[in-house]
């Protein structure tokens, strides 16, 4: 999707989620969550790309 209100102005962003499920003695399932957000294209002077991945887990 592409923002288009104040700074965010003409950023595309594109989101994503994985998950696996790992077991050792209970089966936990871990999620990875990526965020990557861009404007403008390589090389350009106003080029910018940000992007932010975490992992988070259904564990107690």
């Amino acid at each position: 999707f592409t923002l288009t209100e104040g700074g965010t102005g003409g950023f595309s962003v594109a989101v994503g989620c994985t998950s696996t499920q790992h077991t050792e003695e209970v089966t936990r399932t871990v999620y990875r969550l990526s965020a990557v957000a861009t404007r403008g294209a390589f090389g350009e002077r106003d080029y910018a790309s940000r992007t932010i991945e975490v992992s988070v887990t259904d564990a107690p």
